[in-house]
């Protein structure tokens, strides 16, 4: 039996909703972008979230 699908506010912020997920389609990609200008580049982002995680982040090629 399928699962019922709740809509919800996007987590963007933009107000619309969605059919169940946390974004609306693109709106994961425009918030990560904003968060990145934001911090002043991904390296920055990087390094940010190694120190609230308290570990470094492996990046797996």
């Amino acid at each position: 039996m399928p699962r019922k699908t709740v809509p919800k506010q996007c987590a963007c912020g933009c107000n619309s909703m969605t059919k169940g997920g946390d974004y609306l389609p693109g709106h994961d990609s425009k918030t990560l972008s904003a968060i990145i200008e934001n911090v002043g580049g991904i390296k920055q982002l990087r390094q940010l979230v190694e120190g609230v995680l308290n570990r470094q982040i492996e990046v797996r090629s």
